[in-house]
């Protein structure tokens, strides 16, 4: 099975490409985004640009393309609804949870919700959509849209990315370990920066993952989290497979 999907992916690569584009397409558009789980597929598509199947530019490009056209079918559809009282009421009676929850983000700060509304499953579909309902100009919203495609594919391949380059690596178990140690209290300590900076007015009253956390709770967290990466960095940089890791993970750019 793995020689069989190695042979596709060396031998039609553009199909390949047309997948990454289709995947970053239909995340993007409202109501399908919500059904898809591009992270896990997004994870995997980095994995074959860590063992140099993909090419990281082209990937990145087919990535872009995908989200804005789904961006922008997305924001002229939220225009269409806003203009259809049918459609917009029943959608609030539906969404009404999330319609809230991505209102209260938009009036607390556009520019953040774009930018890192994007890496939230359930905001990300939605975006382009309430911009259109709400009417917000095109204007207001194009520079963090712009930032945000640029980042969200990125940061969605660098897991599998690194990935890809340690199992290349031989006798590099442990280090493997180390790598996606840092890499999980990464994103999660910028998840909880995220929470904290959108609701800190509201934060004693809010739950994160289910916990309720309160804004001194919140720093003890940040605290440990900062001294674990710290750990897990000094262990990544001090291991043997270390020099063979940045050459490799250098090589993907040039």
């Amino acid at each position: 099975m793995i020689r069989f999907l190695e042979n596709i992916i060396l031998n039609y690569t553009f199909l390949v490409y047309f997948f990454i584009f289709l995947v970053t397409f239909l995340e993007s558009l409202v109501f399908v985004g919500l059904f898809l789980p591009s992270n896990i597929i997004m994870f995997f598509i980095g994995l074959l640009i860590g063992k140099k199947y993909l090419n990281i530019y082209l990937s990145c490009f087919f990535s872009y393309f995908g989200c804005i056209l789904g961006d922008i079918i997305s924001y002229y559809v939220g225009i269409y609804s806003k203009n259809n009282s049918v459609f917009f009421d029943g959608f609030l009676l539906k969404y009404n949870n999330i319609f809230n929850k991505i209102f209260f983000l938009f009036k607390n700060n556009i520019f953040f919700t774009f930018l890192f509304g994007r890496f939230f499953g359930f905001i990300r579909p939605f975006l382009l959509f309430l911009s259109g309902m709400l009417l917000i100009s095109i204007n207001k919203i194009l520079v963090p849209e712009i930032i945000s495609v640029f980042l969200w594919p990125l940061f969605c391949f660098i897991p599998g990315i690194l990935t890809g380059i340690a199992a290349n690596i031989p006798n590099s178990k442990i280090f493997s370990f180390y790598l996606l140690c840092f890499s999980l209290l990464v994103i999660f300590t910028i998840y909880l920066l995220y929470y904290w900076y959108m609701y800190n007015d509201v934060l004693n009253e809010k739950q994160i993952l289910g916990l309720s956390i309160n804004v001194n709770k919140m720093k003890y967290l940040l605290f440990i989290l900062f001294v674990f990466i710290l750990f897990f960095f000094t262990k990544i940089i001090s291991n043997s497979s270390f020099f063979i890791f940045k050459k490799m993970f250098y090589s993907i750019f040039i």
